[in-house]
């Protein structure tokens, strides 16, 4: 967990300062979330190549799993940053068949992707 030297106010966000990276067999064992049951949003983007293996998505990922939440709202700060590096988000309710885990399970497990984009490439 990330330390914060000034007391955390509403509305205040700690993100960790280091990547959790996923090997394919965590990737594998992983089990996910089941998106039949109720309503689950994603945010879908312009395809967008895994920096680890070069598989494209068009939906926002974490370790090749469809990141998906039962809000809109808690996808917007994802969404933002999506924004920032032109991926032309949008939240939508997700009916895809690709697995997904909850953002609330993606961030309790350090928020693991496959890899990384090396920051000299765009």
């Amino acid at each position: 967990m990330a330390e914060v030297d000034e007391p955390l106010r509403g509305g205040t966000v700690v993100a960790p300062s280091e990547q959790t990276l996923w090997t394919e067999d965590e990737i594998e064992e992983f089990q996910g979330v089941d998106t039949r049951d109720g309503d689950w949003f994603a945010i879908r983007t312009d395809p967008w190549p895994c920096p680890a293996c070069g598989a494209v998505f068009e939906w926002v990922t974490g370790a090749h799993f469809v990141i998906v939440a039962p809000s809109k709202d808690d996808l917007l700060l994802i969404a933002a940053k999506c924004k920032e590096i032109g991926r032309n988000p949008r939240i939508l309710a997700y009916d895809d068949v690709l697995p997904a885990m909850s953002i609330f399970q993606w961030q309790a497990l350090g928020r693991p992707v496959h890899g990384m984009r090396r920051p000299d490439q765009r």
